[in-house]
Formats: C-alpha cells, sequence, structure tokens
C-alpha cells in the first residue's frame, strides 16, 4: 500500500501541476473564467481521491458514496449545469458499487455479477449523459474516472490481499516481466493488426509524444482498471473454477469481447481479435509476477505501440 505521506506529496503535485496546467490550457482554448475554474476544481478533486483509491478501501461506505458524487456537484453546479435526473443517476450507481461487495456474500458469481456490472455501466457510455459539456471537453471523464476508483475501492476492502500486487508504480521486476511479455506479444500483435486491417500502418504524425502519452494515460487509468478487474478478479476467480490455462483463456476471450464498443463501432470484431491475444500475453505476465502492476506494463506498452503505428 501507498504510505499516506507519498499520497499527501501526489496530492499536493496534482494541485500544482494540475492547476497550472488547467490555466495554460484555458487561455489557449480561451475558455472563460466562470467555465474553467468549475471544471477545473472538479478534475483536480476527482484526480486527488484516485490518487487515494487504495485508501479509500477503508472509508465508511457513506463518506466513499460521498466522494463518488461530490466532483459531479462542484462541475455542475459551479456552471449552472446541475440536473437531478443526473445526479439520481450517479446516486444510484455509486450506490450500487459501493454496497454491492458490502451487503452480499463471498462468493465468486457475486463477484463476477459485480464486474459485469462495472463494466456494463462503463462500456454503455452512461457518464455521456451526466455530465453536460458545452465545450467539448470529454467532461465525462469524471465519471470514468470515479467509477475506477469506487469499484477498485470495493474489491480491496473485500479482498485486501488483492492491493499487494495493486499500484500506480510496478516494480523494478513487474517492469522486467511486463516488457518481456510485451516483447513477446509485438510481433504476433503487429502482424496479426496488419493481416486483419486495424488501421493503416505506418509512423502517425507526432507519434513520439502521442506514445509517450498513451503509456502514461494508459498505464494508469485504462490498463490499472483493466487489468485489476480482468487478471486481478475474473482471472483468478477463473483459475480456481478452471486451472491455470483455461481460466487464463476464457479471461482473454472476455477481454477480448469486451473491445467490440471500442471507438464507438460496433461490432469490432478486429479489436475483438487483437486484444484477446494481448490478453494472453497480459495474464501470463500478472501469473508470473503475481501482480497487475506487471500485466499493466505489458498493456500500457501495448496501447502505446498501437497509437504509434496505427492511423485509424
Amino acid at each position: 500500500m501507498i504510505p499516506m505521506q507519498s499520497v499527501r506529496g501526489l496530492v499536493a503535485a496534482i494541485w500544482l501541476v494540475g492547476g497550472i496546467s488547467a490555466f495554460l490550457y484555458a487561455q489557449y482554448k480561451q475558455i472563460p473564467a466562470h467555465v474553467a475554474v468549475p471544471i477545473a476544481a472538479a478534475f483536480l478533486v476527482e484526480l486527488s481521491l484516485y490518487a487515494n483509491m487504495v485508501h479509500a478501501a477503508a472509508w465508511r461506505p457513506w463518506v466513499l458514496w460521498g466522494s463518488a458524487l461530490a466532483p459531479y456537484l462542484i462541475y455542475a453546479l459551479g456552471l449552472g449545469q446541475f440536473r437531478l435526473e443526473s445526479f439520481a443517476l450517479l446516486a444510484a450507481l455509486a450506490a450500487v458499487a459501493v454496497w454491492w461487495l458490502r451487503l452480499l456474500p463471498e462468493y465468486s458469481a457475486v463477484d463476477l455479477l459485480f464486474l459485469a456490472f462495472m463494466a456494463a455501466v462503463y462500456l454503455l457510455k452512461l457518464f455521456r449523459h451526466c455530465y453536460p459539456d458545452p465545450y467539448d471537453l470529454d467532461v465525462d471523464t469524471l465519471g470514468k474516472l470515479m467509477w475506477i476508483r469506487v469499484g477498485i475501492a470495493s474489491v480491496l476492502r473485500r479482498y485486501p490481499a488483492n492491493a499487494a500486487g495493486f499500484g500506480f508504480l510496478p516494480k523494478k521486476a513487474e517492469w522486467q516481466v511486463g516488457l518481456r511479455h510485451f516483447l513477446w506479444f509485438a510481433p504476433l500483435g503487429l502482424a496479426l493488426g496488419v493481416a486483419i486491417g486495424i488501421g493503416r500502418f505506418s509512423l502517425v504524425p507526432g507519434f513520439w509524444y502521442k506514445a509517450v502519452l498513451a503509456f502514461i494515460g494508459s498505464l494508469w487509468v485504462v490498463a490499472l482498471m483493466e487489468e485489476f478487474f480482468f487478471r486481478g478478479l475474473l482471472q483468478k476467480r477463473l483459475t480456481i473454477w478452471l486451472g491455470i490455462w483455461p481460466g487464463l483463456l476464457l479471461t482473454s476471450a472476455i477481454f477480448g469481447l469486451a473491445h467490440l464498443w471500442f471507438a464507438d463501432r460496433f461490432p469490432n470484431w478486429k479489436q475483438v481479435a487483437v486484444a484477446g491475444v494481448l490478453g494472453v500475453f497480459c495474464g501470463r505476465a500478472f501469473l508470473q509476477a503475481n501482480a497487475v502492476r506487471a500485466s499493466m506494463v505489458t498493456h500500457a506498452l501495448a496501447v502505446a505501440t498501437w497509437r504509434a503505428l496505427f492511423e485509424r
């Protein structure tokens, strides 16, 4: 678990760097202060809570539930965009995410249904309906970050041992395991991507910074979420039921199918195929390191490579 002192330092950095970045971005995009301030404040609060998600597992359920609604209220009330139906939907979704694993018994079926519920809310893009976005700033990201941290905090409260392999910064051995499995995946993944025409294969304009940004964003958001739930929760359960390899392969297949909606194209079978293969290598990295931090590295490197080499 990340020490509280380190979390406080991270939160201070978020407010310093994030505040300056928000100010410069607002100036560049000519976003008026009455719009920029509540949006920036909501994101800084959410990012601070996101950085503290492991410790949030010990919070009282009402506190965790309230934290899920706070960024929305800052944003919506600050902009005069508060809508009761949006607030009610967020409150109901957050209540289920917080209390599901607290009230229901510890059965694998209960955990898998929880995972399916979390995935369905995310894939159906329900947060787009909750966050009015007059300046096209992807404000629904607030909802996505909230959903990730509340879900992970709920699982960690039920299974504290999962925290041993979870975190933002992989250890040296986990970097090595993750990198090694990415290098094994890369030739196969690239060949498959070219063969099925997943995109135009070439160095995309600005590939050098797009790859870096994609790696950072994926490692600490998308890969963190997907590897925790798919490898740390689903693969563990299926391995207990079916054995190591059947559990790994079935998890990888389900992981691939979760990308049917990728890039707002449904059904996106090409992405399903590549993601399913990637899932095998992420699953192997998880098994070897016994930590989702290793599979996060494999996953994030694959995303960064795809962003740099395939134009959609």
